[in-house]
């Protein structure tokens, strides 16, 4: 009887173990798998000495988080600042008039959550996986450079932010980076896999 429990141990045992690395293969395949997408995205690129005292802003407001990234939004903010400057001195009526809508529009983003910021970030197409994405642009880079990254998948979706390291740069006009992800909570990880998968189903049908 004992050698009989013996040998269905040893049974169970002999067969459980190989579905372990059978599992963790098909984790690392899916978080391996890229895909070309559309998404609200911005970034900002960091000499590994800044990126040493600096914090992702992960629990600040939608604003500061924009303005930390320096989005499209900032700079098309700078522009317009600069536009009503001369709007002013062509028309002062006129120049005030664009004065309050900046105004409010500065209000409506102080109120706005993470789960908002959708609507005012820039899409932008990116090759993304569960590891990491590629991207191109005309920044300029260094092998080694920290870049952190915001990434909303769709309006539903909460922001996600992601501290990533330049593991692959092709110079050109523009410059193709590849960011491995360094610092990424495991569920927003998780969040891009099953998005990806998503997206692979909805393009299959």
């Amino acid at each position: 009887m004992n050698a009989l429990k013996k040998t269905e141990t040893r049974n169970m045992k002999t067969h459980d173990t190989p579905g372990q690395p059978h599992l963790k293969s098909i984790q690392n395949r899916r978080r391996h798998f890229r895909m070309d997408i559309k998404a609200g995205f911005g970034f900002k690129i960091l000499s590994p000495e800044q990126a040493e005292i600096t914090r992702l802003p992960r629990d600040q407001d939608v604003y500061d988080i924009i303005d930390y990234f320096g989005s499209d939004l900032c700079k098309m903010n700078e522009e317009f600042l600069q536009l009503l400057t001369k709007i002013k001195v062509k028309s002062k009526p006129l120049g005030i008039m664009f004065e309050i809508l900046n105004n409010k529009l500065n209000m409506i983003l102080s109120t706005m959550d993470q789960k908002d910021i959708g609507l005012v970030l820039p899409q932008r197409k990116i090759n993304l996986s569960g590891n990491g994405l590629g991207l191109a642009t005309a920044r300029q880079a260094n092998l080694g450079d920290i870049v952190d990254v915001m990434i909303k998948l769709s309006r539903e979706d909460a922001l996600i932010l992601i501290r990533s390291r330049v593991v692959r740069l092709v110079p050109g006009e523009p410059n193709y980076l590849g960011l491995y992800f360094e610092d990424v909570i495991e569920q927003d990880r998780r969040r891009i896999i099953s998005f990806l998968f998503d997206k692979q189903v909805e393009a299959a049908h």
